[in-house]
C-alpha cells in the first residue's frame, strides 16, 4: 500500500516515489483533520501540529482588524473536537 510520506511525496509497494503538486493530492492522503471552520477560517491538526488560519479583506481600521480577528479566533477555538485533536496520537 502507498503512504505519504511529506509535503507532495508518495511512496509506493515497490519503494518507489511519486511527486504531486501541493493541493492535488486526494484528500485521503492528507495528514491534516479539521478541527473546526468558519467561513473567514480554520482550525486543523497533524499529528504532532495545530494550524490556525484566517483570511479576510483588509478592513478600514485597526480597531475592525482586531475585532474581526478576536471573533474569528474565538470561534474557532471554542469548540475543538477533543477526540480529532488527541485521539491519533499513541500517547494521549
Amino acid at each position: 500500500m502507498a503512504k505519504v510520506i511529506k509535503g507532495s511525496a508518495i511512496q509506493t509497494e515497490d519503494n518507489g516515489f511519486i511527486f504531486t503538486p501541493y493541493n492535488t493530492n486526494p484528500p485521503e492522503n492528507t495528514p491534516w483533520i479539521i478541527l473546526q471552520a468558519t467561513a473567514r477560517g480554520m482550525l486543523k491538526c497533524t499529528e504532532d501540529t495545530v494550524q490556525l488560519r484566517i483570511s479576510l479583506k483588509k478592513p478600514n481600521t485597526v480597531r475592525e482588524l482586531q475585532n474581526i480577528l478576536l471573533s474569528d479566533f474565538s470561534k474557532l477555538i471554542a469548540n475543538i473536537d477533543v477526540a480529532k485533536l488527541y485521539g491519533k496520537r499513541k500517547n494521549n
